[in-house]
């Protein structure tokens, strides 16, 4: 006798797989779509392809599927939907592509119990006045869609295939067209003999170990066991099966079923709407119930969490769709802070960073017992101070393991709604430990060109100071370029013949001299003159009509414009002004300033790089007596007068000429290159002299 715990392993071809007047297979709600794309249907093929040149007369073991019969005596897949859907697909193309088909044994081909003909294919496909061997999810955009891409159509000759686009989203529609067109064009390439032998291995020699079980739970078991044994399976299908499997232990399981089916699917949906993974979600959600980093696959640590009895399983089906919404609506925010940190490339630490943040509500407040007016100031300095912490490390060039054991604190103070001045504490303290502040200023004070980080502060940079009405996120992608203000290539344009090629060269790379350009515009821009790289970053053409390649949508490249209208060309001074405001900038973002930079390190001395040689000069040196009148280096009527070595008078007070240059442009920068004494800035008299002594 037959107890509820036992299975039926069955060795099949093809063929019988389907070609049975009792068989109906259905692919049940909880089940993950079909997904199958070129790489698996590349493999499926070559190997069947592989085995039928050379072991025809052997059998080729496809893989098992578990199955569990239902009381409609229909046969509910567990395991092996993808491959059956794959089959079925290939079976459909086949029959409306070749309805003469008819593939005999080659060997004997008066053996008609081996014949593979339209008549074979059509009851692989259909069964009892019509109906389906093979029903998918009941959610409409499911079977409905399958049956009216694949089934019902007469001929796939004017099937198109997918484009790149359509097959990164996640509507199996684009995964079913593109199996049908993929399998239409691999049968059309092969001679007719070639076909015909092939088709027959396929429904012949192919086999598939079916077991059945009697019932879901120990199919389930069984599910994972194989999976122990190696069979590759996403970390995702095997915590949905533990899931399943404690559903089945509980005395309303009937009623757990289709809560967890319709909580999965639109955990499903709001993993993909991020451009997310599954297994991704999931490596979030491991990370917010240890609070510690893992000591075990993620499998089995998750594992521990769902059969903790303690633990109703319905709530930790609603925690996990709960966090998968909290994920949603922190990175679906047009906050510029989040924005910024969707660039991070430790990108598993910010997604749990922020979700769990927004999951426990940290920093929230009721105002005035008013429960639709609430202060969100504090989770807002909670982000600032986060991305603070994430882009110092990543311009610093620190690395995930140095940053991993401070991530677990920061995640489980979050969690545990720890006081915000604890957490920074804790931040400050791991910046402090390695340096960060001084190696960031280093970092932005070199050649920055190329450097990993750039794209995305720079764009953090345009959030921060464009206008309020202009809230999209900008995606680094392949349209999105840096270009050089002043070009690479620039001697070969005798539009610039009026920089100096060796002192160019020093700046070529650096901070100053690069702008934010999207679409194709970077390649127009490349080695222009300036007059046609200011219309190019307007979102002209390089001659300075309109065009409809789009505008630059960069408040930041925009800004570049302006020397133009001054009447002047861009040069080095240009590069160092530029340097200095874009640094004041990111020390406003990052909240730092060179005082930071820990006692006991070496001193960076940021004023002797490009943008701030502020170091203290003297104007006698410099062949600038007393007396002597210097001008504003776009303006001829700000003018001050030199007093003594160092020192200057303007509007009636003794100052400094980066006194004078902070006070009016709103950041420090080095004066030097803000005054010009007989046409030249300080800076480059002092640069002059400098390599005269040398």
């Amino acid at each position: 006798m037959i107890n509820d715990d036992s299975f039926v392993p069955s060795s099949l071809n093809i063929r019988d797989v389907f070609c049975n007047d009792n068989v109906a297979y259905k692919i049940p709600d909880f089940q993950r779509r079909y997904s199958w794309g070129r790489d698996q249907l590349d493999a499926l093929w070559n190997d069947l392809y592989e085995s039928y040149q050379n072991h025809f007369n052997d059998s080729y073991f496809l893989g098992s599927i578990v199955v569990v019969k239902n009381q409609n005596n229909i046969y509910e897949i567990i395991d092996g939907q993808q491959r059956l859907t794959t089959l079925v697909i290939m079976t459909s193309v086949l029959l409306k592509t070749y309805p003469e088909i008819s593939c005999p044994n080659p060997e004997k081909p008066e053996d008609d119990t081996s014949l593979i003909d339209a008549q074979t294919l059509e009851q692989c496909l259909y069964f009892r006045k019509g109906r389906r061997r093979l029903t998918l999810q009941t959610a409409p955009e499911y079977d409905s869609d399958f049956n009216s891409t694949i089934i019902i159509p007469d001929s796939f000759a004017a099937l198109s295939c997918p484009t790149k686009y359509e097959m990164k989203k996640d509507n199996p529609v684009y995964n079913f067209r593109y199996a049908a067109y993929f399998f239409y064009n691999q049968f059309n390439k092969l001679s007719e003999e070639d076909r015909l032998r092939f088709v027959f291995f396929i429904y012949n020699k192919v086999k598939l170990i079916r077991i059945v079980c009697n019932n879901l739970s120990f199919a389930i078991k069984l599910f994972q066991v194989m999976n122990d044994r190696g069979l590759p399976l996403a970390s995702s299908d095997i915590i949905k099966s533990y899931i399943m499997g404690r559903i089945e232990e509980e005395s309303d399981k009937d009623e757990l079923r289709p809560i967890f089916s319709s909580n999965w699917k639109n955990l499903e949906l709001i993993v993909n709407n991020l451009d997310l993974k599954m297994d991704d979600f999931m490596v979030c959600y491991e990370y917010y119930k240890l609070k510690s980093n893992p000591k075990r696959q993620i499998v089995d640590e998750l594992k521990v969490v769902i059969d903790n009895k303690d633990i109703p399983i319905k709530d930790i089906i609603d925690e996990l769709n709960a966090y998968a919404s909290a994920l949603n609506e922190v990175f679906s925010s047009d906050d510029p802070i989040i924005y910024s940190l969707r660039y991070i490339p430790w990108t598993t630490y910010v997604r749990t960073v922020l979700a769990s943040a927004h999951y426990v509500n940290y920093g929230l407040k009721i105002l005035d017992n008013d429960k639709n007016r609430i202060d969100i100031s504090e989770q807002q300095e909670l982000f600032v101070t986060v991305r603070r912490y994430f882009y110092l490390a990543f311009i610093s060039g620190k690395t995930l393991n140095q940053i991993k054991s401070t991530f677990f604190n920061l995640l489980s103070m979050i969690i545990d709604k720890k006081p915000l001045i604890d957490i920074k504490t804790l931040l400050n303290e791991s910046i402090g430990r390695y340096k960060m502040i001084k190696e960031t200023y280093e970092a932005l004070n070199d050649d920055v060109y190329g450097e990993d980080f750039l794209k995305p502060l720079m764009l953090s940079i345009e959030y921060d100071n464009r206008e309020v009405t202009n809230k999209s996120f900008i995606k680094i992608d392949k349209e999105l370029h840096i270009d050089h203000i002043i070009p690479q290539k620039f001697s070969s344009n005798p539009e610039w013949n009026y920089l100096d090629k060796e002192e160019v060269e020093k700046y070529m790379n650096t901070l100053g001299n690069m702008a934010l350009l999207y679409y194709k515009k970077n390649e127009e821009a490349l080695n222009k003159g300036f007059i046609a790289k200011c219309n190019i970053y307007q979102g002209k053409n390089s001659e300075g009509t309109q065009n409809n390649s789009g505008i630059t949508s960069f408040d930041t490249t925009r800004e570049i414009v302006e020397v133009l209208s001054e009447g002047r060309n861009w040069d080095v001074d240009d590069i160092k002004r530029r340097a200095g405001k874009q640094m004041s900038r990111i020390e406003k973002l990052l909240n730092i300033n060179t005082n930071m930079i820990e006692k006991g390190e070496s001193q960076v001395n940021t004023n002797e790089n490009f943008y701030d040689r502020a170091a203290r000069f003297n104007f006698h040196d410099l062949g600038i007596a007393n007396g002597e009148t210097l001008t504003w280096y776009n303006d001829p009527t700000v003018t001050c007068e030199v007093i003594d070595e160092h020192n200057v008078f303007f509007n009636g007070e003794r100052t400094t000429l980066s006194g004078i240059a902070r006070n009016k442009l709103g950041y420090n920068i080095n004066g030097a290159i803000c005054f010009k004494y007989k046409g030249k800035t300080i800076s480059s008299i002092r640069e002059d002299k400098e390599k005269a002594e040398k």
